[in-house]
């Protein structure tokens, strides 16, 4: 949004706190909404009137393919291929931090971190894909496990 509010010269008027606070929040003028709590009342709005936009998770799209469009961003369209290799500029990862020190005091924290990692829950057709999560590609299923396996050490 910061880099859109480049290309609008009334902006530079304003002090930089201003514009920074207006670059870096979403329109509320009955155009954009964000849909986290109520999706089928979103899908609903962005229906009405073709002018607005929704900004919504990439399984309520895919739930409502048929009534919507997605935004393509820099020539990318949101799609399970160019989510899961992190190609689709608004892709937000979903990182566990653990710390060194808790291997030794939670002693199932390692097997929880190999389920975290496994076929069975990381595949395209894993539990968290059914769960509404895009899952890593090969290379980033591996890195993952990789991260997990050297965590155990």
């Amino acid at each position: 949004m910061v880099e859109g509010c480049k290309t609008y010269q009334a902006l530079d008027a304003l002090e930089k706190a201003e514009r920074e606070k207006i670059c870096r929040s979403l329109r509320r003028d009955n155009h954009v909404v964000n849909s986290a709590k109520r999706e089928d009342v979103t899908i609903g709005w962005v229906e009405d009137d073709d002018s607005r936009h929704a900004i919504t998770s990439f399984t309520n799209y895919m739930i409502y393919s048929d009534k919507l469009d997605a935004s393509l961003i820099e020539g990318v369209e949101p799609t399970y291929e160019t989510i899961s290799n992190q190609r689709y500029p608004l892709v937000t990862g979903l990182y566990v931090y653990v710390k060194d020190q808790h291997k030794q005091h939670l002693p199932n924290l390692q097997n929880f971190l190999y389920e975290l990692t496994s076929e069975r829950a990381l595949a395209p057709e894993g539990y968290l894909a059914e769960d509404g999560l895009v899952t890593l590609d090969d290379i980033g299923r591996n890195k993952a496990r990789d991260m997990v396996l050297e965590f155990g050490m």
